[in-house]
């Protein structure tokens, strides 16, 4: 008796699981057709973002500007982390992931005014 009510249990308990794997897999597919795959190249301008945690103990101040630009790729390590051409002095890792380095576009106007 006790056994039958312990797998009757554990079925409804595998039941519910698996109903919570489709709704997730619902979410998760409605989440990726939002999501855009970065790709750079190495002839990309690029804005670094360099958050507070990158730099020194001391050296970082909440006015310094957060986006740095514009540098060059270097080289491409995987689909996720890039090389950038920072200057010797800034004393900081050259690698970044992709969430922190974006496209430079210059200000300039597309078309210009004649």
């Amino acid at each position: 008796m006790i056994v039958k009510k312990m797998v009757m249990d554990m079925q409804a308990t595998v039941k519910h699981v698996r109903h919570k794997l489709k709704t997730n897999a619902k979410y998760k597919e409605a989440n990726d057709r939002h999501c855009h795959a970065k790709a750079f190249k190495e002839v990309n301008r690029m804005m670094v973002f360099l958050p507070k945690e990158r730099f020194f103990v001391g050296f970082y101040s909440k006015l310094q500007d957060k986006k740095y630009d514009y540098y060059t790729i270097i080289k491409n390590i995987n689909d996720n982390t890039y090389v950038i051409n920072l200057p010797n002095d800034m004393s900081i890792s050259k690698t970044f992931n992709i969430f922190d380095i974006y496209l430079y576009y210059d200000n300039k106007p597309l078309y210009p005014r004649k």
